[in-house]
């Protein structure tokens, strides 16, 4: 019985406190802490939207630890394995394609989960 309780009490704390242990990380903050595309994909739209620079979305990437993919072409990739030190991992996903002038023509974001 009390094994089955601090267990219990240990999942509850890891999982409420997930989204405390990413405070502080700007870009994980702004896609949020659901599996998905939408909300991500919406909250980066926001922030960087068609024709900002490159190099701020690139500032804010490198800020938060994302680690970024050889680019493609026009094709940006980088991304950030969270977990907090938990046995689940955050995946936090962002591409996005640049323009001629190294404007940012779109982007997208994606939050997966490991276990």
């Amino acid at each position: 019985m009390r094994l089955g309780f601090i267990a219990s009490l240990t999942a509850t704390l890891v999982f409420a406190a997930a989204p405390a242990l990413a405070r502080g990380n700007a870009m994980i903050e702004l896609m949020g802490h659901k599996w998905g595309k939408g909300r991500p994909t919406q909250a980066l739209r926001a922030r960087f939207p068609v024709g900002s620079p490159e190099g701020a979305l690139a500032d804010a990437l490198h800020g938060s630890d994302f680690h970024f993919d050889r680019p493609r072409g026009d094709e940006r990739m980088a991304r950030n394995y969270w977990g907090g030190g938990m046995a689940c991992t955050d995946i936090y996903t962002v591409r996005w394609r640049v323009d001629a002038q190294g404007r940012i023509a779109d982007v997208t974001g994606d939050v997966e989960g490991s276990c």
